[in-house]
């Protein structure tokens, strides 16, 4: 078993959990806006998502979320070593608690086949990146109210998908463009991770 995968060195190794895979190596970062979770381990050729087919990932996606879930990005590419990667990300949204933000990232390395899973969630100041852009889009009339539905028109939807409307799509605020505004917010980190990997593997 190979697990040889640059990861940053900020990421502290963690003691085995009994529900763990035998063959992973777990991961954690954060403080006290935000706390990150990831195994690492290998995975057979037909456990690896398709590296040349986002839409069929995306479709599938589609088929298994629950209705506090919402697809927020699906991606593949090659790693600056040449190492083919696919990765998605779907949050996890509970009033309470705040939301978190679900990792799988598949990397042909070395030919092994190496997973990446993982969590991303809110730690305090909970709900502040989304209302936060909400009022700048209410300023700025990216979105407006629409008194037949009830609802904010553009500020939720797919970002594949406009006709798909189950669980609890992206919002405007989970874009990355507004990554930079709030480097502390948990999907912030995790877009930070994926990009760490990509460049350095």
């Amino acid at each position: 078993m190979n697990l040889q995968l640059n990861i940053p060195e900020n990421f502290r190794l963690l003691e085995s959990l009994p529900e763990d895979r035998i063959d992973s190596k777990t991961y954690g970062i954060g403080n006290d806006f935000y706390v990150g979770i990831i195994s690492i381990f290998n995975i057979q050729n037909n456990e690896v998502m398709p590296m040349d087919s986002n839409s069929s990932i995306i479709d599938k996606i589609h088929t298994i979320l629950n209705e506090n879930q919402g697809l927020i990005e699906v991606n593949n590419g090659i790693t600056k070593d040449k190492n083919h990667f696919v990765y998605t990300i779907v949050k996890d949204y509970h009033t309470q608690l705040g939301t978190s933000y679900i990792i799988t990232m598949h990397i042909v390395k070395n030919n092994d086949n190496i997973c990446i899973q993982g969590q991303f969630s809110e730690q305090s100041l909970i709900g502040k990146r989304d209302s936060t852009i909400f009022n700048i889009a209410i300023k700025n009339k990216w979105i407006e109210f629409d008194k037949d539905n009830n609802t904010y028109t553009n500020w939720s939807k797919d970002p594949y998908n406009n006709e798909f409307c189950y669980g609890t799509p992206m919002n405007l605020s989970e874009k990355k463009d507004f990554d930079d505004m709030f480097p502390e917010h948990p999907l912030s980190k995790l877009r930070l991770l994926i990009s760490y990997i990509i460049e350095n593997n």
